[in-house]
């Protein structure tokens, strides 16, 4: 699966550490590449919603949004 996340907003590099830590937790997390602004998240299989309510979760907290661009 891929994951076009729009460009995240952090406050400083230890927020921007944080954002990617939890990426990295993400179930079924493979690797995470900018791209321009946006960022393209790559996971193994994994639960489709357990990995859609974390990206939520994260996306909100550094009010960035998300769409997934392949399955």
């Amino acid at each position: 699966m891929i994951i076009e996340i729009t460009a995240p907003v952090c406050k400083c590099a230890e927020d921007e550490t944080i954002f990617f830590s939890r990426l990295r937790g993400i179930p079924g997390y493979d690797n995470v590449v900018g791209k321009g602004l946006n960022l393209y998240l790559t996971l193994e299989t994994a639960s489709e919603k357990e990995v859609i309510d974390a990206l939520q979760d994260i996306c909100n907290m550094w009010n960035t949004t998300f769409k997934v661009i392949s399955k």
